[in-house]
């Protein structure tokens, strides 16, 4: 008898998993093409931080500051990273 495929750890999905790139190393499943992306498959190991930045028990402490730094730093890396990649991207010429 044939050993069995591995199947996609997601929810109710009885797809195959993949092998390699539909493991997560975060919450150690192993995922279809569907669900493979943290994102697909809800991974309890991802935490959004792109919306705020980590709220704090007290107010008015360096480490508040720091805090706020980090994330606006963060969020203008990141809108710069999004505005190069669109300045990058090609274009297909039809026709050629």
């Amino acid at each position: 008898m044939a050993p069995q495929k591995p199947r996609c750890t997601f929810k109710e999905c009885k797809s195959a998993a993949q092998r390699i790139v539909g493991d997560c190393g975060f919450c150690d499943g192993h995922f279809c093409a569907k669900h493979r992306l943290l994102e697909d498959h809800k991974c309890s190991g991802l935490e959004d931080v792109s919306m705020n930045p980590v709220p704090s028990s007290s107010s008015g402490t360096d480490e508040d500051e720091d805090t706020t730094e980090w994330w606006l730093c963060k969020k203008e890396s990141h809108e710069r990273n999004a505005a190069q990649l669109e300045a990058e991207r090609t274009q297909v010429i039809r026709g050629v």
